[in-house]
């Protein structure tokens, strides 16, 4: 049975419509509007999301940055400690009569060059890397030839120019990773 009511445009008089067709059409547009109006809500939740997630992201790499910066700082007051004794025993080195007694030379420095054993931790100093990795690793050279040579009854000129020579650079080396170790510490 087909539908006799006639919706009629009200622009156009001629342009009529069944009851039926009027309401697929109806439906049709109602569709289409609550699908757009979901679509718009979605994208208005999202760019919500995005940006609470970037505020988020920035404050933990903010929180990261600041808990990086409290450990490198910790970790560079405890290594500064053993650049002070670097520093004191390169300079002892340098100028006494130690370095003319091997077992003296070795006794007196190995408790000072602790700073050897700190090259893991040194990982953790950031922009004072470098100049610590240095004195660590002159400490280690500086240890190792003390080691080897403390059996020794006594230096030769040449093993006491060396250890001077060591110790001269090691000493310069040493007062480098103090002053980036007071930035690193005293960094506001």
């Amino acid at each position: 049975m087909a539908d006799t009511v006639n919706y009629c445009s009200w622009i156009a008089k001629s342009i009529c419509i069944s009851q039926s067709e009027w309401a697929a059409w109806t439906q049709a547009l109602l569709t289409i509007v609550t699908f757009a109006v979901a679509l718009w809500r979605q994208e208005i939740l999202t760019k919500s999301a995005e940006r609470k997630r970037d505020l988020t992201d920035k404050s933990h790499k903010d929180e990261r940055q600041r808990l990086e910066k409290m450990k490198a700082r910790a970790v560079a007051i405890a290594i500064q400690t053993d650049v002070t004794e670097l520093l004191a025993i390169t300079s002892a080195l340098s100028r006494s009569d130690a370095k003319k007694v091997p077992k003296a030379a070795f006794e007196t420095s190995s408790k000072a060059l602790n700073i050897r054993l700190r090259a893991i931790e040194s990982v953790e100093l950031s922009d004072a890397y470098d100049p610590v990795i240095k004195a660590v690793h002159g400490a280690q050279m500086i240890y190792n030839y003390l080691m080897v040579t403390s059996d020794k009854a006594e230096y030769t000129p040449g093993e006491t120019e060396k250890i001077e020579d060591l110790a001269k650079t090691l000493h310069h080396i040493a007062k480098t990773a103090s002053a980036a170790l007071d930035a690193l510490i005293y960094d506001n």
